[in-house]
């Protein structure tokens, strides 16, 4: 605990609070505003004991003495944490923006001009819209009881593909694959809002590719790295034909499932195409 203060930082970790709303609800109760990308105290907030301290570090800031944390209406907050996409990761086991995917297919939001929206039935099941007042990016924060719900817990558990078990290589779409190599590119593709077909013939004698990206005029090309010689040959000869018909191919290979967000995100965006 600071000497001159409480720093609303200081003051978010005591009451176990995600920053961003802590400063959302200050300025709600009229205790704070935003003034050209900058929190200051308002009259009320002054009241309650809110002042300004000046560091050669970090420049003004606003703390508030050590007892605001007894204040009702900050108790009243703590039964009311609100979770964001990361934390819900961390208890799925998955990183936040697949948080935002799952919570995307569910329909609870949406991708807008400035970041995730909630949708109405995401306002119904609690979510609510915060602004980072630095960049004017928004954001989606979630009461804790979301990460029981059915919906979400159903699409990590089909999210979630065994290697050694067949009986799980089957996509969240629905479709059953042949593959889990198969089977995770499928989920990643619908999780990130990308149309998409399979063993999709490419035009030329024998020559079906493992995905299809319509809106990409893309296909991505499995490997397992055993390949037989006539396998090798006939990816070669699709290779040919999607150059010459300015199809771009994407190729991925067993070290690359590992890393798939990072590597389809960057691939495909290279391609001009809007990944989620």
């Amino acid at each position: 605990m600071a000497r001159d203060g409480l720093s609303t930082s200081a003051l978010a970790r005591l009451l176990e609070l995600p920053l961003q709303q802590l400063f959302a609800t200050l300025k709600d109760y009229g205790w704070i505003r935003n003034v050209d990308n900058t929190w200051e105290l308002t009259a009320k907030g002054e009241f309650e004991g809110g002042r300004y301290v000046n560091s050669k570090r970090y420049g003004r800031y606003i703390v508030w003495p050590a007892t605001i944390v007894d204040h009702p209406l900050l108790r009243a907050m703590e039964s009311q944490r609100s979770l964001a996409p990361a934390d819900i990761g961390r208890s799925l086991s998955v990183s936040a923006r697949q948080v935002n995917r799952y919570l995307s297919v569910m329909g609870w939001i949406r991708s807008g001009r400035r970041g995730w929206e909630p949708t109405p039935a995401g306002v119904k099941h609690g979510a609510q819209l915060y602004e980072n007042p630095q960049s004017g990016q928004v954001y989606v924060m979630w009461p804790e009881d979301i990460i029981q719900q059915p919906a979400l817990l159903t699409l990590r558990k089909r999210d979630n593909i065994d290697l050694s078990d067949p009986s799980t290589w089957c996509s969240i779409d629905g479709n059953r694959h042949d593959s889990y190599g198969r089977t995770v590119v499928a989920n990643w593709l619908f999780l990130a809002g990308l149309r998409y077909a399979v063993e999709f013939p490419l035009g030329a004698a024998n020559s079906v590719c493992d995905f299809y990206l319509p809106e990409a005029t893309a296909s991505i090309e499995l490997w397992s790295g055993q390949e037989h010689a006539d396998q090798l040959a006939a990816r070669l000869e699709r290779e040919k034909h999607c150059k010459a018909h300015n199809i771009a191919v994407v190729d991925v290979h067993p070290e690359e499932l590992e890393v798939l967000d990072d590597y389809l995100s960057r691939r495909l965006t290279e391609l001009g195409v809007a990944v989620l």
